[in-house]
């Protein structure tokens, strides 16, 4: 009886901790107000949070998000350089959480076209073998992609990424 009851109970503290934010799916309709009215960076701010669990449904509508230039970090550079491996960051890890895939696939071919294309492109293609030879995979396993795009310093890691973009958000 005391082990359902720890069960029951560490349960109910995780539930709570978890509601700490609200459903992405419900946050998501703010963030589409916020972009309607033309406000990328309050809505990059008020998805922040969500990225920060690595919310899989959350990653890969952000990701998509910023690739299409509808939401982006307040104070971030907007060069093409930034935006581009700031996307490429995000998309990286949406594949690698991958959840929120699995009921889009739409949505992970166009992220993986977009890495692959991104990749490929003159910009990275020197320091992107590894990665590409990773992606190009039938059975990739995008944690292994991530750690071959860190080795070669294409992207940032995942924690240092969250820290680096802690400063943009109030």
């Amino acid at each position: 009886m005391k082990i359902i009851y720890i069960i029951l109970l560490s349960f109910l503290v995780s539930s709570s901790f978890a509601n700490g934010l609200n459903n992405w799916k419900s946050e998501r309709e703010n963030i589409s107000q916020l972009v309607d009215a033309g406000n990328k960076g309050e809505a990059w701010c008020t998805a922040w949070p969500y990225l920060q669990t690595n919310d899989p449904d959350a990653l890969l509508d952000t990701s998509l998000a910023v690739m299409y230039g509808f939401i982006y970090p307040p104070n971030f550079s907007q060069d093409t350089l930034n935006h581009l491996r700031l996307t490429l960051t995000l998309s990286m890890q949406s594949l690698s959480e991958g959840e929120g895939l699995v009921a889009n696939p739409d949505d992970k071919v166009t992220l993986l076209e977009f890495v692959v294309s991104l990749l490929g492109s003159n910009i990275f293609r020197a320091d992107a073998a590894q990665t590409l030879a990773c992606l190009d995979n039938e059975k990739a396993v995008y944690k292994h992609c991530i750690a071959e795009a860190e080795k070669a310093q294409l992207i940032p890691t995942w924690e240092s990424f969250k820290g680096e973009f802690n400063e943009y958000c109030p």
